[in-house]
């Protein structure tokens, strides 16, 4: 009976004793619960009172292929194994849903939208990526405030989050695709803000990031991204690059800046850069995009993204690569272009999630 008490206390502080830490940083900013909570959670609800909530990324949801190689909760503390996760977690392929399914499943959902996504088999076998339902999405991102930020793709990523979130999005959809507007919801149940903001031009961006900072406040996640606009409407890609730069400026102040926040707090802001569609000229229905939005042009403002560092190996946000997607899904996936099938902006969303589980070095199966 001694040694039984022992070991229940000894339990008890090793579960407990983190749990009240990480109480304290989860008050102030809940992104936290990306490094924290989480890992947390799975240790109390599979290890020591099995008769609490199923636990997050239940095991016994997976195929059989994946339940039967689950890795350690410490897997991605290996280097090797999380660079290879993060370099292939935008593999990605699409297929289209019969008949059938499409009657049955997304009838009221977004126009052309009759594709599905999965990860590759291979990039799966290995790290686990995961999709979540909707209870999954909540439990994480609680208490988090999400900025989605930029043009029409942006709008269609934050399409995606609010179908991940809510029941259904059919009463908002007229405001979601309200032209060149604003769009707030704050889901008070979960304490998650989720914002979107058109700001098609890089300006827009820097002064919304400014406004922040001079406000003393930060999102949780930003995600933002834009070059679509100013090809069609100045197409001078070297102006683009150096508005990037004055971008990546003000977004370091926001992430660094001592008199807004302690440097723990800034660390927690999670940064994400969409870079541009693939695009597909013969689609377009105006001659002045077929004129200015050609694949060289598109070509050039991707370099500029790459020269100005504000993303990819090395940048100041982590990219978010969109131009693989849309072309993984072809120009069957897209109608006018540009725009693509919700498909690739579901499966954006879910690479945003598994990229923070993975660079926080959680492993998504307990």
């Amino acid at each position: 009976m001694g040694v039984t008490l022992q070991a229940v206390f000894l339990a008890s502080c090793v579960v407990f004793g983190p749990m009240a830490m990480a109480g304290y940083h989860l008050t102030r900013n809940r992104v936290l619960f990306f490094s924290g909570s989480l890992f947390i959670l799975l240790a109390v609800s599979v290890h020591v009172f099995p008769f609490f909530h199923t636990p997050y990324f239940n095991s016994s949801t997976l195929p059989e292929e994946q339940a039967s190689a689950q890795v350690t909760p410490t897997a991605f503390l290996n280097v090797t194994l999380r660079d290879y996760c993060i370099s292939n977690i935008h593999k990605v392929e699409f297929s289209e849903i019969d008949k059938p399914q499409l009657d049955e499943q997304i009838s009221n959902q977004t126009d052309w939208d009759h594709f599905e996504w999965r990860w590759q088999h291979e990039a799966l076998h290995q790290c686990k990526y995961q999709k979540l339902d909707r209870e999954d999405a909540l439990e994480l991102l609680q208490g988090t405030w999400i900025v989605i930020a930029g043009d029409s793709q942006a709008r269609l990523l934050f399409v995606a989050l609010m179908e991940l979130i809510l029941p259904s999005i059919e009463d908002l959809r007229p405001y979601l695709f309200k032209r060149h507007s604003n769009f707030e919801y704050n889901l008070e149940s979960h304490h998650i803000l989720m914002e979107f903001a058109w700001a098609p031009y890089t300006t827009n961006l820097t002064r919304m990031a400014k406004g922040y900072r001079q406000d003393q406040k930060r999102p949780d996640i930003i995600v933002s991204g834009v070059g679509l606009w100013h090809m069609l409407h100045s197409g001078n890609y070297t102006q683009y690059g150096k508005s990037l730069v004055k971008l990546k400026q003000e977004l370091g102040f926001l992430l660094n800046d001592p008199i807004s926040a302690t440097s723990e707090e800034a660390l927690t802001v999670q940064l994400f850069w969409m870079n541009l569609p693939t695009l597909a000229p013969s689609l377009y229905q105006s001659d002045l995009k077929r004129e200015r939005m050609t694949t060289q042009q598109s070509q050039l403002y991707t370099m500029e993204v790459l020269r100005s560092e504000i993303a990819g190996t090395g940048g100041l946000t982590t990219l978010l690569d969109i131009q693989t997607l849309s072309h993984e899904c072809g120009t069957r996936c897209t109608r006018d272009g540009i725009h693509y099938s919700q498909a690739v902006y579901r499966a954006a969303l879910h690479i945003i999630i598994n990229n923070l589980l993975i660079t926080t070095k959680q492993t998504p199966i307990p």
